[in-house]
């Protein structure tokens, strides 16, 4: 694991270095106001071959590039790489975003900086007497590496279009058939997918980059600068950090239960979900997902320490918030709603979404002032508190009492904590694994 993390951090440092000596330090400014300029004259096409239900580290970067510069662009999602692929060749979008090895990809395009890194695997529901390996179109140079490791497989090799998803399930006709897929394919789509298992995994690492349109200098130009930027800002490892974290860890039994209860309760819950999601700009899901951790959709749940209600409002908590009766399931889905808003409000602007969100998911757990005192702490300790990572190592510190001297507000169930927000995050992928649309908000998760 050092040594893919260290190759990868190698790949960045060397694309930031070819940068500056390429143009030098204020060359890099002047250029970027140049390239911006110039992009910014025309709508820019950009496809993104969709993996999996739900958002990805691409999608967050993208979107990001577009924001930082105020660019007009369309983003369009391609369920078919072949078709991606054809439509980049031909001119109809200047940029591809597709998670296939940049070392493999035609000549004719230009490449970002290595943003993040390929591994493959091959997933399987019975390993013995395999009787057909499906290869998405956009990991069929894998297929040389695969065949080392399994030469008498390769006549029963079939290079398919479409997406992970798509192609796990077409898999799954099949008796004894496996498919590769990237390594880091959703474990709820695992689950979701009768719990097949890691057969065999690629001894390489592949860099990954953003293709774009030879003809495009400026939006290459610009494309560079920016990624550039990110490194040198320290802002990739923090968008890396949310989509690199393990959040799905719930049993095939317990997915099941959890299936059925949105199939079952949340029916009954969703439209004041949404409701309360456009009053406050929480996303819906987000709301759903607390919700569940906090009652399972039952509006009599009580916890262990007395707090009670859909959304466990502490009685003080409900009276700051001028909500009458926290037991009424309406009145406690509009107070979390509303309290989830607040606290995200008070988090620094500087940083994501996801980490604004997970701060504030921790203060509605312990409260601010116990979350203030592990600012304190990460700063003793010269951490930052902001990165989840560092955050779920710290909040277990608070029930430590040789910390008293730098905790103003004394000990806290911190483990609990951790556990709470791992349990939301989990929730929250499974829901949006499930609702492959949600309805946008001003603060996305």
């Amino acid at each position: 694991m050092k040594i893919k993390s260290l190759a990868f951090t190698l790949v960045l440092f060397f694309s930031t270095l070819v940068i500056f000596i390429t143009n030098g330090c204020h060359g890099v400014y002047l250029d970027e106001s140049k390239a911006a300029s110039g992009v910014a004259q025309t709508t820019v096409h950009i496809g993104l071959h969709r993996d999996r239900a739900g958002k990805s580290l691409d999608e967050a970067l993208v979107k990001s590039f577009i924001k930082d510069y105020g660019l007009k662009a369309e983003i369009h999602n391609y369920a078919s790489f072949e078709e991606l692929n054809s439509d980049f060749e031909n001119n109809k979008i200047e940029m591809a975003i597709t998670r296939t090895s940049s070392r493999h990809t035609r000549s004719f395009s230009l490449q970002s900086p290595a943003y993040d890194d390929l591994q493959i695997s091959l997933f399987c529901k019975n390993s013995e007497n395999i009787s057909q390996v499906f290869i998405p179109a956009k990991l069929a140079f894998a297929q040389k590496e695969f065949l080392i490791a399994a030469p008498d497989l390769q006549d029963r090799i079939t290079v398919v279009d479409g997406s992970f998803e798509s192609i796990a399930e077409k898999s799954y006709q099949i008796k004894n058939s496996c498919f590769m897929a990237e390594s880091k394919f959703s474990k709820t789509s695992q689950v979701e997918n009768k719990k097949y298992a890691k057969a065999w995994t690629s001894e390489n690492i592949y860099p990954l980059a953003w293709l774009i349109n030879k003809d495009a200098n400026d939006l290459n130009k610009l494309v560079q600068i920016w990624f550039q930027k990110l490194i040198r800002e320290n802002r990739m490892v923090r968008f890396k950090d949310q989509y690199d974290a393990p959040f799905f860890k719930m049993s095939l039994l317990e997915y099941k239960h959890f299936k059925n209860d949105v199939k079952t309760k949340l029916p009954q819950w969703k439209k004041v979900f949404v409701k309360y999601s456009e009053k406050y700009q929480v996303p819906w899901l987000l709301i759903a997902a607390v919700a569940y951790q906090e009652s399972r959709w039952e509006s009599e749940a009580t916890s262990y320490t007395g707090v009670k209600g859909f959304m466990q409002l502490t009685s003080q908590t409900a009276q700051h918030l001028g909500i009458a009766d926290r037991e009424d399931p309406i009145q406690s889905i509009q107070g979390g709603s509303y309290y989830l808003q607040y606290l995200y409000d008070k988090m620094p602007t500087k940083i994501t979404h996801f980490e604004r969100w997970i701060q504030a998911l921790a203060s509605y757990n312990i409260g601010y002032a116990h979350l203030r005192d592990i600012h304190r702490l990460a700063q003793a300790r010269s951490m930052d508190p902001y990165r989840w990572k560092n955050l779920k190592v710290l909040l277990p510190e608070k029930e430590n009492d040789e910390n008293l001297d730098i905790f103003i507000y004394g000990l806290a169930r911190g483990e609990e904590t951790v556990d709470f927000i791992d349990n939301v995050l989990m929730y929250h992928e499974a829901l949006t694994h499930l609702f492959t649309q949600p309805l946008p908000t001003s603060r996305d998760f």
